[in-house]
């Protein structure tokens, strides 16, 4: 008879977002990517299946090359088994089957060639599953990816039928996959070593069975308190002696080693699913996110655009011709679908505005090569009118070479994307104030910072256990908007409305226009003197409440541009259509992802007929020319929002409102303006 035994696979995880900062990767770097290696090789008895996202790995190799020989060395001992995935880290159920395809065959190839390394398994970002998964990893080669253990309890499978790994197929095709112990995620490395070991004891069984563990690497040294821990008080040098020490019955290996040495247990069938942690952030479906955040879906969507326009022309006799340049505009939509600024948890992700704008970049950086290969003249105008953000209504997406304006007629005529494409920048990359769950956890005195150091000698807590605050007072700057902050937002208010209410959401709406649909007409026009020039004019008629009376308006406003120019003309026409008289305050609201420091908290200023922004951070001015003279209100949008370090407070935008006083007599109409220039600083 066989002595009892376990076979313990260890799986580590790690990433970093395209678009961080590069002193968050240094850091990342020298706590925990470093010396995790250095350990490791101490210990040739230990082997680990590695996954480092493809641009993780790029930045190493630019910047510590030295960590590729240390790399090289273990492989050549066997004692690390590198693991694909996609390069650049999409959730690979997000982005269309040739993007995923040639996402995963960026990082084969890209490992091929850096370690002469042929990847058997892969990493699933997130551990996002869908069953057409399956054909996809088929395609590239693919044995095994791991998911979590919730993936096999939502198939009915106890906890005790998943030592091991399992075969599921579509159409045809195979796959294996491994489950991680959720259990062991929270145990290494916040336990102490011997915890594992005594859990790991109990498994013994001469089945051959196989405990996996698979998470982040960023959990041995980077995330909050681990450093010490990790390190400084030698867990992970205790951990891997200790399961040197009890080899006899502990067998470390890798995924293809376990796969080699033994069968699957059955075949299987998942659900749609990841871990439990995010099973409960998206409400039980990843693309969830998408409802949720229309922020979110606007960036998802517009990839997927991206991507269908580079594969049409790619199509054509000319893509075929166009070689590096298309292969440019490939890469950027690539990054573009980086994972991390598409959703949001116990991490930042959507909620840092600076991966937001990492991945619009790219995605526009994309859209400008392909425009290039299919646009041979500098003076082009493109309309483009279609179901874009996929709610069963019309959108309109104006393109010139300077500008990209979107327009959801459906949701008050409002603009939720602007693009600056010479800056690569999208002018709306704003996020909407909501309520979250963990805001719940803010007292109206908190206090409790974060510390990088263990609460006691025995463990750590869990970055899902960790109730921190980056700065006193959070709650006072909890404000809520009941609509999504784009720009071109139309508001009827009454008389002493405030700057501060309307700052906080409080205000009191007098009209019916907000996130409701307008009907649109397209003008094109071709002349020597306006080059090529589109008019977009939105209409709605609904009820505005003035003197206790709702009063009929047919508020008409018309998106003006032309192609070689970097300004936008907004003009108003506010009809009262009835025979009563209407005294209200109108206001249209922008949302701006700019950050001028004059402009830092909520004010006011009265009588100005033009005002300039001025964006150092981008190196960008906006002037804004008004017609008549009108008041200006402004303020700061800050999300409160939670990120590994605790919860913190967050620049997202800069919020304006510029406020007409009407006094329109019955069935007349009143005319207003916003022209809105967009300048380099150093241009002016």
């Amino acid at each position: 008879m066989n002595a009892k035994k376990v076979n313990f696979i260890i799986g580590i995880h790690c990433h970093q977002p395209v678009g961080n900062f590069g002193w968050v990767i240094d850091e990342a770097y020298e706590k925990s990517y470093l010396p995790f290696i250095e350990v490791l090789d101490r210990h040739p008895g230990i082997k680990i299946s590695l996954h480092l996202s493809g641009g993780l790995l790029k930045w190493i190799h630019e910047n510590k090359p030295g960590y590729f020989v240390r790399l090289r060395r273990l492989i050549d001992r066997k004692q690390i088994e590198l693991l694909g995935g996609g390069f650049y880290e999409p959730i690979l159920t997000l982005i269309p089957e040739e993007d995923r395809l040639a996402q995963l065959s960026l990082l084969r190839d890209f490992i091929k060639r850096h370690f002469k390394f042929e990847v058997k398994g892969a990493w699933l970002s997130e551990r996002v599953w869908e069953p057409q998964l399956v054909s996809t990893f088929n395609k590239s080669g693919i044995q095994y990816t791991i998911v979590d253990d919730a993936h096999f309890r939502l198939a009915g499978k106890t906890l005790d039928e998943i030592f091991g790994y399992y075969v599921t197929e579509e159409d045809s095709k195979e796959l294996y996959i491994f489950p991680t112990s959720q259990k062991l995620r929270y145990m290494i490395p916040f336990k102490l070593p011997q915890d594992t070991i005594e859990y790991l004891r109990s498994l013994q069984s001469d089945e051959g069975r196989a405990i996996v563990v698979a998470d982040d690497g960023e959990k041995f040294g980077f995330w909050p308190g681990t450093y010490k821990w990790v390190y400084e008080e030698n867990y992970l040098e205790n951990f891997f002696r200790l399961l040197e020490d009890n080899s006899s019955w502990l067998n470390v290996m890798t995924f293809s080693e376990f796969i080699e040495s033994f069968r699957p247990l059955d075949r299987i069938y998942l659900p749609c699913a990841s871990y439990s942690e995010m099973m409960s952030w998206s409400q039980g479906y990843f693309k969830n996110f998408l409802i949720k955040y229309p922020e979110s879906n606007t960036l998802h969507k517009k990839m997927l655009y991206t991507s269908r326009r580079i594969r049409e022309f790619e199509r054509k006799p000319e893509g075929r011709k166009a070689g590096k340049s298309l292969d440019a505009a490939k890469r950027f939509l690539y990054m573009g679908q980086c994972n991390d600024a598409y959703w949001h948890g116990v991490f930042g992700g959507l909620y840092l505005n600076h991966l937001r704008e990492a991945a619009f970049g790219s995605l526009i950086e994309s859209e400008k090569v392909t425009d290039g290969l299919l646009y041979k003249k500098k003076d082009w105008l493109r309309v483009d009118v279609f179901d874009f953000d996929k709610d069963g209504y019309d959108d309109i997406i104006l393109n010139t070479p300077v500008l990209a304006v979107y327009i959801n007629p459906k949701s008050g005529g409002t603009i939720f994307e602007l693009d600056i494409k010479r800056k690569s920048l999208n002018l709306i990359n704003t996020l909407t104030r909501r309520f979250e769950q963990y805001h719940n956890k803010i007292e109206p005195t908190q206090g409790n910072r974060n510390s990088d150091k263990p609460q006691d000698s025995h463990s750590i807590s869990s970055i899902h256990d960790i109730v921190g605050f980056k700065e006193d007072n959070l709650r006072a700057y909890l404000n809520y908007d009941g609509y999504r902050k784009a720009a071109l937002i139309d508001h009827f208010l009454e008389k002493d409305e405030t700057v501060e209410r309307f700052s906080k959401g409080t205000f009191l709406e007098k009209g019916d226009f907000i996130e409701k649909p307008f009907s649109f007409e397209i003008k094109k026009a071709s002349t020597s003197t306006d080059r090529k020039a589109c008019t977009i004019t939105l209409s709605r008629e609904a009820s505005v409440l003035s003197n206790n009376s709702e009063i009929p308006v047919i508020l008409k406003k018309s998106v003006n541009l032309r192609s070689n120019l970097s300004a936008i003309d907004f003009r108003y026409e506010i009809q009262n259509a009835s025979g009563q008289f209407l005294s209200v305050n109108f206001g249209v609201e922008l949302n701006l992802s700019l950050k001028d420091p004059q402009f830092n908290e909520a004010g006011k200023i009265e009588d100005i007929n033009n005002v300039a922004f001025n964006d150092m951070w981008h190196n960008l001015s906006i002037h804004c020319e008004l017609a008549p003279k009108c008041t200006l209100w402004y303020f700061p949008i800050e999300t409160i929002s939670e990120s590994e370090g605790g919860v913190e407070r967050t620049y997202q935008g800069l919020s304006l409102m510029f406020i007409w006083r009407l006094e329109i007599e019955g069935n007349k109409k009143g005319l207003l303006s916003i022209k809105i220039d967009l300048k380099d600083d150093d241009s002016h």
